[in-house]
């Protein structure tokens, strides 16, 4: 049995000021282990905001510094972040905006990396129906086990012809500037056309995308970075795109590095076939809904020219008496221009439906979709349903339940899941209370879980003091795993001053 106790104080102070408003926060956590548990974790942040907006001109300037230590693995980092951005219209005209954005942080510690991006665009709207935009952005960044810079153009036009069609060009030029002497050229177009027409049955939408994409590497032999992001979702797995990683070498930190993961306490790494799955552990500090910057170390295949054609369709109907549907098929190939064969090239396809029928206090709907792949394959389906059994205006009460499997071609496990809900809203005029119940089981590629959890969010205002109360409750038994137990509460207390 392990038990983990969460603690987190926040204290933030803002001038209200209609040109140049202005806010400066605090926040210190802790996380540590009672009882099976070696964590003792502790961040602190400060930071400040300050931002401006006017018809013409738009500021944004925004700086943090975080302390972060973990005794147990000893980890002692300190981040410094700036994000920085100004929007400009010439004599506040719609037709134009020039803009450029800066950001970049710079980690030092156990864990070293800094990253720069800065940016510029020049945004165009000659008529009502036509907008052109224009990107060039630069990003350098460093990390333990390499660096890497890239600069990159994009160009994306736009026209409306009718109210109804919908015509999109986009184009991209990037260079790459990788580690250990490689380089990577990208080009890559695409065109798409969108049509929407309202008939007096409902309304239609069709769907076309054509696109191509050229990759020129060149690479020596040797130790490749590789830089990815993946978002978690409990009911997929997590796997890096390329196969053969060098063990050691896989890092996983939040999306702008100021937190690092640490393995066999918040994820781990799972060897299946040449694929390399990152496997969350449900005891640690990665909830579902993170999106984890991973970055590790392949060895590399020089020289490797490849050209992606890529193809979609997608149609859509909504009938005047709730009926609705969506239907998409995609279609990417791969085709090795030179270069030795590789086993990272993916060939796709990728089949989805969905329907429902929606009424004024309940409604059903479902899903279906099969991705055939040459890396990793699976078909999920599934059904899904919500009742609004009280709708008032001072309190309302929704209840839903879904349905979920998931099969792959290559594992006799599957994942599936059942999950039973209910929110509820109570607001008067000074009160609010909004309150979610969930109650779900999963099996996930053979490993069973039971969750219960809970959230209440209350909001009470008195003329200038507003008091807000957020209490968190989850448990949760994992087969393998065992019980994670977690109860959380925020009170925020604010006092508006003239």
């Amino acid at each position: 049995a392990r038990l983990v106790r969460r603690r987190t104080e926040v204290f933030s102070l803002r001038h209200q000021s209609r040109t140049w408003p202005l806010r400066f926060q605090w926040r210190r956590g802790r996380n540590w282990g009672i009882k099976g548990d070696p964590r003792d974790e502790r961040r602190s942040e400060l930071g400040a905001r300050l931002s401006h907006r006017s018809d013409a001109l738009s500021v944004l300037v925004q700086a943090e510094r975080q302390d972060y230590t973990e005794t147990s693995v000893q980890q002692d980092y300190v981040t410094d972040r700036l994000n920085t951005g100004i929007s400009y219209r010439p004599g506040g005209s719609r037709k134009i905006q020039i803009a450029t954005r800066f950001y970049g942080y710079d980690r030092r510690g156990t864990s070293n990396s800094k990253f720069l991006l800065s940016s510029g665009s020049i945004d165009l709207r000659p008529t009502e129906d036509l907008h052109m935009n224009l990107l060039l952005e630069y990003q350098d960044q460093e990390e333990d086990i390499g660096a890497r810079a890239s600069r990159r153009a994009k160009f994306n036009a736009s026209h409306e012809l009718w109210g109804s069609l919908s015509t999109r060009l986009y184009g991209l030029l990037e260079r790459q500037i990788l580690p250990f002497d490689g380089a990577l050229d990208v080009n890559e177009a695409i065109l798409s056309f969108d049509y929407q027409r309202h008939l007096e049955a409902g309304a239609l939408g069709l769907g076309w995308t054509r696109g191509q994409r050229r990759e020129d590497e060149v690479l020596p032999s040797g130790e490749r970075l590789m830089i990815e992001e993946h978002t978690y979702d409990q009911g997929f797995p997590i796997f890096l795109d390329l196969p053969d990683v060098i063990s050691g070498s896989v890092t996983v930190t939040s999306t702008d590095g100021s937190i690092v993961y640490t393995e066999n306490m918040d994820y781990e790494l799972v060897q299946r076939d040449l694929l390399t799955e990152i496997r969350i552990v449900p005891t640690g500090d990665i909830l579902p809904g993170t999106t984890l910057r991973i970055s590790y170390l392949v060895n590399s295949v020089p020289d490797l020219s490849t050209i992606i054609d890529s193809r979609s369709v997608s149609a859509s109907w909504r009938g005047t008496q709730g009926l609705w549907l969506r239907a998409s098929h995609v279609i990417r190939d791969n085709n090795q221009v030179a270069g030795l064969p590789d086993v990272r090239l993916e060939d796709l396809t990728d089949t989805e439906l969905r329907v429902g029928y929606d009424r004024e206090r309940w409604g059903v709907h479902g899903a279906w979709r099969d991705r055939v792949s040459t890396i990793l394959g699976y078909r999920t389906s599934s059904l899904g349903s919500n009742w609004d059994a009280i709708s008032g205006r001072v309190m309302t009460l929704t209840l839903r339940a879904r349905l979920q499997k998931t099969t792959y071609p290559d594992r006799a496990e599957p994942t599936d899941s059942r999950l039973f809900g209910a929110d509820l809203r109570f607001e008067r005029e000074r009160l609010r209370v909004d309150m979610t119940l969930e109650r779900w089981k999963e099996n996930v590629l053979g490993r069973k879980g039971d969750y219960f959890q809970g959230r209440l969010m209350a909001r009470w205002l008195a003329r200038a003091i507003e008091v807000r109360l957020l209490w968190l409750v989850r448990f949760q038994t994992v087969e393998l795993s065992g019980v994670d137990n977690r109860d959380e509460v925020q009170i925020v207390v604010r006092r508006q001053f003239r």
